[in-house]
């Protein structure tokens, strides 16, 4: 069977990041979490608490380094994913959740048979049924909290463009920086 894994740079709030490695625990062979971002506004004892929680390390610690550039962030992916060439990644940001219908396994499968080294997925968000922005805790279901989906950052920016990704690639793949307007 094809191995999976999933990398990420941590620096979202912690019940968020709780709920997602809580959701990819049982879906993915291994975690490759870097520590990402400006560390006198992200918690990082507190992600390093949680990941130890679930028995996972750091992969690497970039904390106070190129905060806030994409370019970089693109760069700690793609060197993460290069680790694994021939295996299958979901690179994605901490506070994704990849569904894949059949399960990642059938996904990699059906690239396998149609020669394709990626899947594109389309963000949506989770909202609440009375679309009230409210706190996430960490004994909170989150698919039951925000039940519905649909594209808030759509209507946001108001210009109309659905956000989509990478969601699952081959470690000998890399992913790109983009722009959109």
């Amino acid at each position: 069977m094809n191995k999976v894994y999933i990398t990420t740079v941590a620096t979202l709030d912690t019940e968020v990041f709780y709920h997602w490695l809580n959701y990819y625990t049982d879906k993915v062979d291994d975690f490759f979490i870097n520590l990402w971002g400006d560390s006198s506004e992200i918690n990082f004892d507190e992600i390093i608490s949680i990941m130890n929680e679930f028995g996972i390390k750091p992969f690497n610690d970039f904390r106070d380094v190129n905060i806030f550039n994409e370019e970089f962030k693109t760069e700690i992916f793609n060197n993460t994913t290069s680790t694994l060439p021939k295996d299958w990644w979901i690179p994605i940001d901490c506070d994704e959740f990849i569904h894949f219908d059949n399960g990642v396994h059938s996904e990699i499968k059906y690239n396998i048979d149609n020669n394709f080294d990626y899947t594109f997925g389309l963000l949506v968000d989770r909202v609440s049924r009375d679309g009230i922005l409210s706190e996430l805790s960490v004994t909170d279901d989150i698919f039951s909290k925000f039940p519905l989906v649909g594209n808030v950052a759509l209507e946001l920016k108001g210009n109309g463009v659905w956000l989509d990704k990478v969601s699952l690639m081959r470690g000998s793949d890399e992913t790109k920086t983009t722009s959109r307007t």
